[in-house]
């Protein structure tokens, strides 16, 4: 709020407000004050998804039926601030907004209908693990899954076509084991994922 109030470009760690009310506040200064805010969710920016952006406007991708997303990873200290409510944290806040970030973008509309389950574990009073489910009209569906407790999955798929017979992974889906992962999901990690349709590319992370 001070910075759009002297007139300063804002970029934001995720999430930038916690409530609507926080986010109304947010939208009317920096409309006031003609500046841009805007999360820092950098797939935005990677040359693939831009790419994709331009093959949805002019058509060549042809029409999105359905978006498939999940980001999980492993948060292993009880003290991290995504495991805290007043600090914003839970999984939906954090890594499930990239899925219902690609999940808009991709079909270039706002959302409908939103369905959503949340899974409270007894460590902390936030999501730990959330799917959720968003209609963008005309039978077009978005599923999606994000947990601050499995194997570090990062996949984003988008199904194109009227008989959903085509498949483009917007992130390449991958899986690695980490040292801080719990007993049993380090073998999990190990699994390979498909790569994305798109040579060359990188993989993003939180």
């Amino acid at each position: 709020m001070r910075a759009a109030q002297h007139h300063k470009h804002i970029l934001v760690e995720k999430p930038m407000a916690l409530t609507m009310g926080e986010m109304d506040q947010i939208a009317a200064a920096v409309e006031k004050k003609r500046v841009m805010a805007m999360e820092a969710l950098m797939y935005k920016l990677h040359p693939q998804t831009q790419r994709v952006c331009r093959d949805r406007s002019s058509g060549t991708l042809g029409a999105v039926q359905l978006v498939s997303a999940a980001f999980t990873y492993h948060v292993p200290d009880p003290a991290d601030f995504r495991l805290s409510r007043a600090l914003g944290g839970g999984c939906l806040l954090d890594v499930g907004t990239y899925c219902v970030s690609v999940a808009r973008m991709a079909n270039a509309r706002r959302t409908g209908e939103v369905i959503g389950a949340p899974r409270f574990r007894s460590r902390s009073d936030v999501d730990e693990v959330f799917a959720g489910m968003l209609r963008f009209g005309e039978g077009r569906l978005a599923t999606f899954g994000c947990a601050l407790h499995g194997p570090r999955e990062h996949v984003q798929d988008l199904w194109i076509g009227s008989h959903v017979n085509r498949a483009h992974s917007l992130c390449a889906g991958h899986r690695r084991p980490r040292r801080d992962h719990p007993p049993g999901l380090a073998a999990a990690a190990k699994r390979p994922r498909s790569g994305s349709v798109f040579p060359g590319s990188d993989h993003t992370s939180s």
